[in-house]
């Protein structure tokens, strides 16, 4: 009987050590933005929102690892005659390292990214002063929808804490391409766009792992 007791027992203590780390494991969640003048040139819009899924497990070497697949409203304010708002759907692969503190986790990453802009308004050309016989670009988009064609590359790297086991925080710095700056304007003229558009930001992010 007592055999049979000490059994049971040692099963039972040994459920919440097998079902401690799942081989896989799905999240949801999502975050707030702070954009970086890399990004308000083209929005003029310091704050945006993402939303987003994850899927995170154990690479054959051991390395934690989560894959995650993201869509941001990068929504533009006026700025002078003109508005532009991104949104970006987002592919990202990260790495995680486990830190001395064991609620505390760091991670980098590379990120795909698919970009679509919405401008709308009038642009704005005033005379060059340098060249009266000129337009120079008063109020113009930063990027156009051919700027913003194809899939770009990214890289991400941040900071994690774990709340309890299914609630989770981070702050990420991430920074991506999205447009060279193609050469546009008025007739008679051949100003380039504001020069490339790389858009950085910081985001504040909050996901529950099921």
């Amino acid at each position: 009987m007592n055999r049979i007791i000490l059994t049971a027992a040692a099963g039972i203590l040994s459920l919440p050590l097998a079902a401690d780390a799942p081989a896989v494991q799905f999240d949801g969640g999502g975050a707030l933005l702070w954009a970086a003048p890399a990004l308000t040139k083209v929005t003029h819009n310091s704050t945006a929102f993402m939303v987003g899924a994850g899927v995170s497990f154990k690479l054959p070497n051991g390395l934690p690892t989560r894959v995650s697949f993201n869509r941001y409203a990068m929504a533009g304010k006026d700025y002078g005659t003109i508005k532009s708002s991104l949104t970006l759907s987002q592919v990202a692969w990260d790495l995680y390292l486990d830190s001395s503190l064991k609620t505390w986790s760091c991670f980098a990453g590379l990120s795909g990214n698919r970009y679509s802009v919405a401008n709308s308004g009038t642009e704005t050309w005033v005379t060059d002063g340098h060249n009266p016989t000129a337009k120079a670009p008063q109020y113009i988009w930063a990027v156009t929808s051919d700027g913003a064609r194809s899939w770009k590359l990214g890289i991400r790297v941040g900071v994690e804490h774990r709340w309890t086991p299914h609630l989770v925080s981070d702050l990420t710095f991430q920074a991506t391409e999205l447009s060279g700056g193609e050469r546009r304007g008025a007739p008679n003229t051949n100003y380039p766009n504001d020069g490339g558009v790389n858009p950085t930001w910081v985001q504040v992010g909050l996901r529950y792992t099921f």
